[in-house]
């Protein structure tokens, strides 16, 4: 399930926190945009028979069985019967081509999972055998002059632009664990995970503060509902360690430190891991592939 694709570029990153909270859809009380009925909608695909590190693959098949007509056609022409031969075929036509981030592997590893940025050209090679529209990525980090209500509003309508455009984004979430020492607080790395972003409430009020949406989860095999807040409140701290690295595999250097996204978490339903009694936890939305 891991890589760990959120401190490859070292970016700077302000003071604005997207929270995320996560339960099961069914508990969702918004009115959501683009959610077909749970009898009619496509089951969600489970990596438990595909391996631990193939959240990216089948987050990328999530978004062609729920995206438009021609993703689902795109989905249903992939080799295989059964969901996850369609996944397994996807992770040979498209994961075997040079990564972007570390040229001399390929954009899929067993045990390591996907780099973030390699999403974009993962799914546009499978777009453009159908003349689809291809997708671009995003990171979601507030922008120069940019308030979080602001960021939070420009974050809500690209997603919500992308399930209108029919494809559904697929979102990256990370987590950190909270450390002290003598000097200073900081949050250390502790997991990543791709997830599929299946619909989105309907309107998100002027001074809206969150807003809610569904993703499609590999790991769960389910619809969760995640709350996104924009919290402009929260002290900014350093994300301290010496290197990042695909599923604790294959090192790439990186600046030491850095302010980073600093947000409250509850445990994701095990979506990201960690242990039940460890210090706090905090988890970030890093990146979307959207249309």
């Amino acid at each position: 399930m891991r890589r760990n694709v959120f401190g490859f570029h070292a970016i700077l990153i302000t003071f604005f926190s997207l929270f995320v909270v996560v339960s099961q859809a069914e508990k969702a009380q918004a009115d959501f945009l683009s959610l077909p009925p749970a009898s009619s909608r496509p089951r969600v695909i489970s990596q438990h028979d595909i391996g631990d590190c193939a959240c990216g693959p089948c987050a990328v098949f999530n978004a062609l069985e729920f995206g438009d007509p021609a993703l689902n056609n795109l989905a249903a022409a992939l080799p295989g019967h059964a969901p996850a031969d369609k996944v397994r075929a996807l992770i040979q036509q498209y994961g075997g081509q040079p990564s972007i981030v570390t040229r001399n592997q390929p954009r899929y590893l067993d045990n390591g999972g996907m780099w973030e940025d390699d999403l974009v050209s993962f799914i546009n090679d499978c777009l453009k055998t159908d003349s689809a529209a291809p997708v671009r990525g995003d990171h979601l980090t507030r922008q120069a002059n940019e308030t979080g209500t602001a960021c939070l509003r420009r974050v809500y309508d690209e997603l919500s632009h992308s399930l209108t455009a029919g494809f559904p984004p697929v979102v990256n979430l990370q987590a950190y664990t909270e450390h002290k020492n003598f000097f200073h607080r900081y949050w250390k790395w502790m997991d990543g995970h791709f997830v599929t972003v299946v619909a989105v409430q309907n309107t998100l009020p002027q001074d809206a503060s969150k807003f809610s949406m569904s993703v499609a989860d590999s790991q769960s095999g389910r619809i969760l509902e995640v709350s996104v807040y924009a919290d402009q409140n929260r002290q900014p701290a350093s994300l301290a360690r010496t290197q990042t690295q695909r599923s604790g595999k294959v090192p790439a250097q990186v600046a030491r430190d850095y302010p980073c996204l600093t947000i409250q978490s509850p445990k994701l339903e095990g979506i990201l891991e960690g242990p039940a009694n460890s210090a706090q936890t905090i988890c970030v939305i890093d990146y979307a592939v959207h249309r």
